[in-house]
């Protein structure tokens, strides 16, 4: 069994200091909604081997809260970027797994959402900050979405 949760970074500002839409950080509200949803996966006992994020600050900032208060380490991956084929992401995050352990994955709407919703089978719409977790068999033949709870 591998499980992936899949996380949308949480709220961030509507612009960075430079324009940039890479170098948009959180909000506060964004801050304190990345702790929330990362003290959600502690209590229901997530305690992943690796997280993988975008490399976009806002990414980053909510992959940093995640991995301190979850205790594993964060990579920033430019596969996670954002506006990636849906067919390449899903081959990168499969190489990124290992058997019974979980990873977790954060990314960018549309894609991360669009992902989720090819591998259940059911449209799933993450807001910021939001997550789903999905169980695979180990050869991926089978996913179990668990219940998203809105933050």
């Amino acid at each position: 069994m591998k499980t992936i949760v899949f996380m949308r970074h949480a709220n961030a500002l509507s612009s960075s200091q430079d324009g940039s839409d890479a170098l948009r950080p959180l909000s506060p509200k964004g801050l304190e909604a990345a702790a929330r949803a990362a003290n959600v996966l502690k209590t229901r006992g997530v305690k992943p081997f690796k997280i993988i994020t975008s490399p976009k600050l806002r990414a980053t900032q909510t992959a940093e809260t995640v991995s301190k208060i979850l205790k594993a380490p964060a990579e920033e991956r430019l596969e996670l970027g954002g506006a990636v084929n849906i067919v390449e992401l899903w081959n990168f995050i499969k190489n990124e797994t290992e058997s019974g352990q979980t990873l977790v994955v954060i990314g960018h709407n549309p894609d991360i959402s669009s992902l989720v919703t090819a591998l259940v089978n059911n449209h799933i719409a993450l807001n910021p900050a939001e997550f789903a977790t999905v169980k695979f068999s180990d050869d991926f033949t089978a996913a179990e979405l668990e219940p998203i709870n809105p933050l």
